[in-house]
C-alpha cells in the first residue's frame, strides 16, 4: 500500500495501476470515490470514478483525503495500530523495536568514545582508495604458474 501511495504521490495522480494495488491490499474503489466526492461536491459513481482515474483526472489529494476518511474516528482503519500494539505480536514486536533502539545507541556510545570508530573510518578509507589493478596483476602472474599446472591435472581426470 506504501509503494502504490508513494507513487500517486510521485506521479500527482491516481491511475490504474495503483488503484489496482490498494485493491488487492484491500482499499476499495468506492472509498476513493467518496473521498472524490467529499472534495469535489460532486457525486459520481464507481464507474464514473474509473473512467475519471483512467483518463488521470484525479489528483493525489483525492487519496490523501481517503485515507484521512478511513484513519479517523468512524473511519474502516482508525484504531486499528493501537488495538495491534495490544496484542501479544504487537508488544513483542514492540520489543524488539526497543531492542533495537537501545543496541543502536549502544554501538553509537561504542564508537563515538572509543578509538574503535577512528580505526573503523580509517580503514573505509584504506578501501575505497585500494587499487585493484595491483591485485588484478598478482592473479594474472599466478595464472601464468599454476594455469598451465591445472590444465594437466584437469586433463588426467
Amino acid at each position: 500500500m506504501s509503494l502504490a501511495y508513494g507513487q500517486v504521490i510521485a506521479k500527482g495522480r491516481l491511475q490504474g495501476g495503483e488503484l489496482r494495488q490498494f485493491t488487492e491490499a484491500g482499499v476499495g474503489v468506492r472509498d476513493f470515490a467518496n473521498a472524490y466526492n467529499d472534495q469535489t461536491g460532486k457525486r459520481v459513481g464507481v464507474n464514473t470514478f474509473l473512467a475519471l482515474s483512467e483518463q488521470g483526472q484525479i489528483g493525489a489529494s483525492v487519496v490523501e483525503k481517503a485515507f484521512e476518511r478511513m484513519t479517523t474516528a468512524g473511519g474502516r482503519f482508525f484504531g486499528l495500530m493501537d488495538d495491534k500494539s495490544r496484542t501479544f505480536g504487537g508488544r513483542l514486536q514492540a520489543l524488539r523495536e526497543s531492542a533495537d533502539v537501545f543496541a543502536g545507541k549502544v554501538g553509537k556510545s561504542f564508537i563515538d568514545n572509543t578509538s574503535v570508530g577512528n580505526f573503523l573510518d580509517t580503514a573505509a578509507g584504506k578501501i575505497q582508495k585500494f587499487d585493484a589493478g595491483g591485485v588484478d596483476n598478482f592473479f594474472r602472474g599466478a595464472d601464468r604458474t599454476i594455469g598451465p599446472f591445472l590444465g594437466r591435472i584437469g586433463g588426467g581426470l
